[in-house]
């Protein structure tokens, strides 16, 4: 069960045990969604925390449903549960079957980088750990830690949320930027 552990989140031992318990309580959801039998497993402490989730579901080492939210609104586990049900009924995926692969991003409480100086707020990302949301007014833009592999530096990241946004490379007015940590795992598949 691969994972990868930005900071922000518990270390060792403990990474590995809230994967499992994410993987665990996403396949019995999934499992009871199908029909199946499924026994809930044991309740992990950092499911009733406040969190936020994405939920992808792979056939085939594909990518055929997603669905998330960066703003944690309430438990992770409710949250993981609620981004379940949206995957499942994303259109790409056609019928669930019990072939289907969970990939699993929980993201803790955004740390918001308040400064009026892009360059200051650049510095203070962690390439290939956070997740990264980008604010303009009442927009938003956000990438999952994945996407510092395609923009490995925090300049070509920001520069591509800003785009999502519609606004200028080289504009910072009005922007304010969020970190998560976030924790990635995947049943039977690299994250």
């Amino acid at each position: 069960m691969p994972t990868t552990n930005p900071s922000g989140w518990p270390q060792g031992a403990e990474v590995t045990e809230l994967a499992a318990a994410l993987l665990a309580q996403g396949r019995h959801l999934l499992n009871l969604r199908l029909g199946l039998e499924s026994t809930a497993p044991a309740p992990h402490p950092a499911l009733a925390q406040r969190g936020g989730c994405f939920v992808e579901l792979h056939r085939g080492g594909a990518r055929v449903a997603s669905a998330g939210s960066f703003r944690p609104q309430g438990p992770l586990g409710e949250a993981l549960a609620q981004q379940l049900e949206a995957a499942l009924a994303d259109m790409r995926l056609g019928s669930p079957t019990p072939d289907l692969r969970l990939e699993i991003t929980a993201l803790g409480t955004p740390d918001f980088i308040e400064t009026p100086d892009e360059a200051s707020a650049l510095a203070q990302l962690r390439p290939g750990e956070d997740a990264v949301v980008l604010f303009h007014g009442c927009r938003q833009a956000g990438f999952l830690p994945r996407m510092w592999a395609e923009l490995p530096s925090p300049a070509l990241l920001v520069a591509a949320l800003k785009h999502q946004l519609g606004r200028e490379p080289t504009d910072w007015r009005g922007m304010m930027l969020a970190r998560l940590p976030a924790l990635c795992c995947m049943e039977d598949m690299e994250c």
